[in-house]
């Protein structure tokens, strides 16, 4: 008989735990705010590729005296870029790409702007001396229209 008795005690206690997790299931969801939205995300894919910068290709090169040369090569859609610091350091391929990513993103000039602006700019961002004796800078924009800059 005590075995039959145990069963009893077992099940009453089975049937409190269920009561008490349904309960708190229950509260739970009662404590939730009702204007509580939940609306899903959505990802553009063309978010991902859109341009970093507003320039799809950017090929610089100073000219200073005696023979000492800086050059940039840069291409945004293969994320490659190429900088040869005067006949000191040659840095190629993404390491390049990330060192002057956040150089061409201060960057403002567009199309339309005057170059000695842009030549200005670009020797301050990238911390060039103004003593050069020739700057030639190609740049093709993200909208295609394609830039010759020559002092």
């Amino acid at each position: 008989m005590e075995l039959g008795g145990m069963k009893v005690r077992y099940r009453g206690i089975l049937m409190i735990l269920i009561i008490s997790v349904v309960g708190c299931t229950a509260n739970n969801q009662q404590e939730q705010p009702e204007d509580l939205v939940v609306t899903p995300t959505s990802y553009d894919v063309r978010e991902k590729s859109d341009p970093l910068f507003e320039y799809e290709r950017f090929n610089l090169l100073v000219d200073y005296e005696d023979e000492l040369q800086y050059e940039v090569n840069f291409d945004q859609q293969l994320k490659v870029a190429q900088i040869k610091e005067l006949k000191d350091q040659n840095v190629i391929g993404k390491e390049a790409f990330n060192q002057l990513s956040p150089h061409l993103m201060e960057m403002s000039f567009d199309e339309d702007t005057p170059e000695h602006e842009v030549i200005r700019e670009v020797l301050e961002i990238l911390g060039l001396k103004e003593t050069f004796q020739e700057v030639v800078l190609d740049v093709k924009f993200e909208n295609g229209i394609e830039k010759l800059y020559n002092q």
